[in-house]
């Protein structure tokens, strides 16, 4: 009896530890040309719409999901920590089924409704998961800790792909969002831009960073040849 006790334990144990089968990019691609990008992590999601060629930006959400099962249905479950369309659900939990066959998701309801195709995202990528602003240099060339309060800027990156918005949880303020492919050569950074809901016209533009990863730390930073600068440090978050 002990041994099918922990026999049990065990496969709970291992189920806990699966690694989700949504993480990576989703896509929905629209007859009139919009695109819809989904990037998942193994506990966090950020989705947004958009229209690359237009230069146009529709909407993001994002928060914690889960992933369970009643009987034989599947179930997602996400709480949104923003929500463009509809801003006060921030802080709300929406349960819907899914299903998850050959590389397609389908989403019933809610802000994740549709049907999503796998992005193929080739090699491996040190800074792929979950990353909240740590510290950031103001005008005045001073760092600046981020990491209080209830305002977030939080960074998700896939093998290929990054999505960066910043919020506050608790007002449901939504400031900003933008995302788009990245790279990684040589200790240098680029990011080209699909969609951005502050500065549309960037969509399409690359730019390069330096950067250092110290442990749990992403130090990233970049000067224009207009004189801007950029200086932040990420913390990896689980």
């Amino acid at each position: 009896m002990n041994k099918i006790f922990a026999f049990l334990l065990l496969l709970c144990s291992l189920s806990a530890h699966a690694e989700s089968p949504l993480k990576g990019t989703w896509q929905q691609k629209f007859p009139d040309g919009r695109t819809a990008t989904l990037l998942c992590s193994e506990n966090y999601l950020m989705l947004a719409e958009y229209h690359f060629i237009q230069k146009k930006y529709f909407r993001s959400a994002g928060g914690t999901y889960q992933l369970s099962k009643i009987g034989q249905k599947k179930v997602i479950s996400f709480k949104k920590d923003f929500n463009t369309q509809d801003p006060m659900t921030a802080g709300t939990t929406i349960a819907t089924l899914y299903t998850l066959v050959n590389n397609v998701l389908s989403v019933q309801q809610g802000p994740l409704a549709g049907t999503w195709q796998k992005v193929v995202e080739t090699g491996t990528s040190n800074l792929a998961g979950n990353w909240r602003l740590k510290a950031k240099e103001d005008a005045n060339f001073v760092m600046q800790t981020q990491l209080k309060g209830s305002l977030k800027t939080i960074k998700l990156l896939t093998k290929q792909y990054f999505h960066e918005v910043s919020f506050n949880i608790d007002t449901q303020q939504f400031f900003t969002s933008f995302g788009g492919t990245y790279s990684q050569k040589n200790k240098k950074y680029y990011e080209k831009i699909n969609f951005n809901a502050m500065i549309p016209k960037q969509a399409g533009q690359s730019f390069e960073y330096d950067f250092i990863l110290n442990g749990t730390d992403w130090l990233h930073a970049r000067q224009s040849n207009k004189g801007e600068r950029v200086n932040e440090v990420w913390e990896r978050i689980e």
